[in-house]
């Protein structure tokens, strides 16, 4: 195989994963943008209701799947543990001032959603576009290539960023921001192993 052809080092399995990576941040990315258009709830062109908060809950639970399911190609352990051994290094990415607001009620409410709401929003949707644009790194020029002015840090380790990032701003959610998130990322794997090609569940479902 010519350089050309391997220009990034990267195996089909792992091509495969950073795609389905990519993809699920961007249905983050766009359901956050729909709850924000619309609210949590919203009526379809055919009446019906649609549940914008649920379908939010379930594109973060699946993302948050995928990047467990890619421990082996990021350069930490899984991020629950990492958390607990780093817990007191991160703060609340949400400001308290717009949650103080919006407990006393003053606040903006568009489309259900109050201040606080939508800094939520807008945070889980700019954290999950960071990690599409990441993968994009990766895929063009391989995990351990770097930025010539910050060498120190591959491209590995900034997607490894990007993704604990985005779990912290789950983490500190409000308890009751989403109705019914799955959180069985086995469960979800098994479901999304149905339309991949070179890939091997690790847990058996």
């Amino acid at each position: 195989m010519s350089k050309i052809e391997n220009f990034n080092k990267l195996t089909a399995a792992e091509t495969e994963r950073l795609a389905m990576l990519s993809e699920e941040a961007g249905e983050v990315v766009q359901a956050a943008s729909q709850m924000l258009k619309d609210g949590p709830y919203s009526e379809n062109l055919d009446g019906a209701l649609e549940d914008n908060v649920g379908d939010l809950g379930r594109e973060v639970a699946d993302l948050l799947a995928v990047a467990d399911f890619m421990e082996a190609d990021i350069s930490i352990e899984a991020f629950s543990n990492y958390y607990a051994k780093n817990e007191s290094e991160y703060e609340n990415p949400y400001s308290g001032a717009l949650k103080e607001m919006s407990a006393l009620g003053n606040t903006i409410v568009v489309n259900g959603v109050d201040l606080a709401g939508m800094e939520q929003l807008h945070t889980l949707s700019t954290r999950a576009a960071k990690i599409v644009q990441t993968v994009g790194k990766v895929l063009r020029h391989g995990y351990d290539s770097f930025h010539p002015d910050r060498p120190e840090q591959s491209n590995r380790q900034l997607l490894t960023l990007d993704l604990f990032d985005f779990w912290i701003a789950v983490h500190y959610l409000p308890d009751d921001f989403f109705e019914d998130v799955q959180d069985d990322y086995e469960d979800i794997m098994a479901r999304k192993m149905r339309y991949t090609h070179p890939q091997k569940l690790k847990l058996v479902a």
